[in-house]
């Protein structure tokens, strides 16, 4: 299991926290994930075996946000 942290800009409000996690929950592989506007950071936890990073960071960027 690892676990990653990103710097996501463009999330404002708990709807885009909301959309962030379960975007990112349908991720095979993804266990959990911490989403905050406040600090504008995620958190996830996944199975390296089943997704990789850049496959989160596009899911991510899908939504409408950019990482910094």
């Amino acid at each position: 299991m690892k676990t990653i942290k990103l710097d996501v800009n463009g999330m404002r409000c708990s709807h885009c926290e909301t959309a962030v996690k379960k975007a990112l929950l349908e991720i095979t592989g993804v266990k959990e994930v911490e989403v905050s506007a406040k600090t504008k950071h995620v958190i996830v936890k996944f199975e390296e075996m089943k997704t990789q990073e850049n496959q989160i960071i596009e899911v991510i960027k899908e939504e409408g946000y950019e990482i910094f």
